[in-house]
């Protein structure tokens, strides 16, 4: 099978038993693992940079225009839940460990919280540049990022009050539990790289 442009990511699902693909097409595909067969495609409004599965088993997939997409891998006849929060290409995206909310990282020079089951922001951390790169340790209720930007900048900031939980429960938080570095929206450490 092939794509109509080119293939940003690609990943398998926790059973190894599908990949995903994304694409500059505008869509996402799902193939058999064993046999290499298109079972579906799934439709995108701009073209998508990632894609990434959680260990609950929901597809997210990321790209220009600020797109957000989220599928549940057991019914991809469902419609997406499409999130709204960024203005521009999300070139990153983490699970927490539980699903229960995602991070994410875009040129619009923000990383934000979303909550996984509604798609709704929870929150942005503005940045002094826009980001390219993004690794992120998520825990019970906390986050720690390190974005970098195409100049060679880094930053590292904290995402705290976030509280992941078990499946099956409800994530609930507010603008204001997003903090960077003690309370205030600064970065913890930020270097040039040379």
């Amino acid at each position: 099978g092939k794509h109509g442009a080119y293939a940003y990511a690609v990943t398998f699902s926790p059973d190894c038993r599908r990949a995903i693909s994304s694409s500059g097409d505008r869509t996402v595909r799902v193939w058999a693992s064993k046999k290499g067969e298109c079972l579906h495609i799934l439709k995108a409004k701009s073209a998508l940079l990632t894609c990434m599965i959680s260990d609950v088993g929901q597809l997210l997939c990321t790209g220009y225009e600020g797109a957000m997409h989220f599928w549940d891998i057991k019914a991809f006849e469902v419609p997406c839940l499409e999130a709204i929060g960024h203005g521009a290409e999300i070139r990153n995206a983490e699970f927490s460990k539980y699903g229960t909310y995602c991070i994410t990282a875009s040129n619009d020079g923000s990383v934000r919280v979303f909550d996984t089951s509604s798609g709704i922001s929870l929150g942005a951390l503005p940045l002094p540049l826009p980001v390219y790169s993004m690794a992120s340790v998520i825990d019970d209720d906390r986050a720690v990022c390190m974005c970098g930007d195409e100049q060679g900048n880094v930053i590292i900031v904290r995402i705290n009050g976030v509280r992941d939980q078990v499946p099956m429960t409800t994530f609930i938080a507010d603008e204001s539990s997003l903090t960077a570095a003690g309370g205030n929206m600064s970065p913890v450490r930020s270097s040039k790289n040379r």
